[in-house]
């Protein structure tokens, strides 16, 4: 879409052209002339309206953060020389503050920074050696992430399965969390992947009538046998989204599984074994995603947003209570949908672009995060990532670009540190100010490192973990 200033532009550049053309017209010796002095004229008006706005334009001022900000910045700061050393330096004191709670939540401002993945990928060894990792949630479907780990098990080469989950996630971090994840099989607490979103990827639900068939028949053939009867129809209804018919077929298999499980609890007492009863929970899992997704593709923005983020929501607090209180889950998500508030949010700036509007609305919804937080109240750690800066990549144009200048007022700033990876800040309660930037309202990068928005960062996060420069993703080909 064309800015107002680009309108303008094109606008007056015709007007210029116009009258030079009706001005060589003009009776008498001197039109030449006339037309030119016009030309002049209204070429030297066109650039003052443009671009004298832009050098006047008031700026506003950022300020230093107050001293007692800083202070408490530069006693409370985690400083981690490299990666390598993630797991001494930054895991240990994250685990030692999170203390009881078991459901770990850690995002990126960006899914482009191959940095983020690395230090993720850390921080996963770390809970497993400590014996607080079950299972790795993904932001990518819960029907994707089960085909995944069906080919981890019975595969062995590098990134097999990789082309199941979403495009930003083919990446050589994430072959490298499989590896890791594929190397937990052989020990006494093998970690399961999970995947929470709702969102369409690649064509997951495509095969969905046999998944669910596969997953089914050793629990209940006669069930099984009548989803793979009923959801083919379902599956021809996803193309286009609002044909009619799609959400009863879904209820009414969706209806014998709930039923069947109901009863797997019921009858004399008796309870499926592990595997029987996680391919049941799965079942439901797949279908209630699909039935949210019908409805997400019915809605406008902030409608659809929201489903999303109740739906993501919803699969982890269930998958919670099917995996017990103390098994350690962690959730890899951006930090939109890790964060545990939107409090106070609001951007910086008065952009009025499609994308910035989306953002504004998205304030408005309430997260994942600050779902599970309200439901399960005590059991959630939220850790924010932030890039300070490098560059960010590739985007869907295929280009990188760089993280924007840093605000003196910013998150970004106050924890710089030389020649280190990354830094950390822990939000005690007890310790930290209560007044200034940091805690009422912090400046942060919101999205891919062009945006910046304020927020009480210590509502919305139990900690933050600054990466000091970022690097492209590398895309893996599958």
């Amino acid at each position: 879409m064309f800015s107002s200033r680009i309108l303008l532009f094109i606008a007056l550049a015709a007007s210029v052209f116009v009258l030079s053309y009706w001005g060589r017209r003009l009776p008498g010796g001197h039109s030449p002339r006339i037309a030119t002095a016009l030309s002049i004229l209204l070429t030297f008006v066109l650039v003052a309206m443009v671009f004298v706005p832009t050098i006047f334009r008031p700026r506003e001022i950022v300020a230093a953060p107050p001293d007692a900000v800083r202070n408490w910045v530069e006693t409370n700061l985690v400083v981690v020389p490299e990666v390598e050393t993630a797991r001494a330096t930054l895991a240990l004191p994250l685990l030692g503050a999170a203390g009881e709670r078991r459901l770990v939540m850690v995002g990126e401002n960006s899914h482009l920074a191959d940095e983020f993945g690395r230090l993720k990928v850390e921080l996963l060894r770390q809970l497993h050696a400590d014996g607080r990792l079950a299972c790795i949630v993904l932001e990518a479907s819960t029907i994707g992430c089960h085909l995944l780990e069906q080919e981890l098990s019975r595969t062995e080469g590098e990134g097999d399965g990789l082309s199941r989950l979403p495009p930003l996630l083919q990446t050589r971090h994430v072959v490298d969390l499989l590896a890791f994840v594929r190397s937990t099989y052989d020990t006494d607490t093998p970690v399961r992947l999970f995947g929470c979103d709702i969102q369409l990827y690649q064509e997951d639900y495509l095969p969905l009538g046999q998944v669910l068939a596969d997953l089914l028949g050793p629990i209940d053939p006669d069930l099984a046998a009548a989803v793979a009867e009923r959801i083919p129809d379902y599956v021809k209804h996803l193309q286009p989204w609002r044909s009619e018919g799609k959400d009863a077929a879904v209820a009414a298999v969706a209806a014998d599984i709930e039923e069947h499980y109901r009863r797997s609890r019921q009858v004399d007492g008796e309870q499926l074994d592990p595997p029987g009863k996680y391919d049941l929970f799965l079942s439901r899992a797949i279908l209630r995603n699909a039935a949210y997704l019908s409805r997400m593709q019915q809605s406008d923005y902030v409608g659809g947003y929201t489903l999303r983020e109740h739906g993501m929501a919803e699969n982890v607090r269930r998958l919670r209570a099917e995996l017990g209180r103390d098994a350690g889950i962690f959730v890899w998500a951006h930090n939109d949908h890790v964060s545990k508030s939107c409090a106070g949010r609001g951007l910086v700036g008065t952009g009025t672009s499609e994308a910035m509007q989306q953002l504004r609305q998205m304030f408005q919804v309430e997260s994942m995060g600050a779902i599970l937080d309200r439901t399960m109240p005590g059991e959630v750690y939220a850790v924010g990532m932030f890039a300070a800066t490098g560059k960010l990549g590739p985007g869907p144009d295929g280009n990188t670009y760089a993280v924007r200048d840093l605000r003196a007022d910013s998150l970004e700033f106050l924890t710089r540190a030389e020649d280190a990876f990354a830094t950390g800040l822990i939000f005690d309660p007890v310790s930290r100010p209560n007044d200034g930037v940091m805690h009422e309202h912090a400046v942060a990068q919101l999205r891919n490192g062009v945006t910046w928005y304020r927020s009480i960062l210590a509502a919305e996060y139990d900690a933050v973990i600054v990466v000091q420069e970022v690097s492209p993703i590398d895309i893996v080909s599958p």
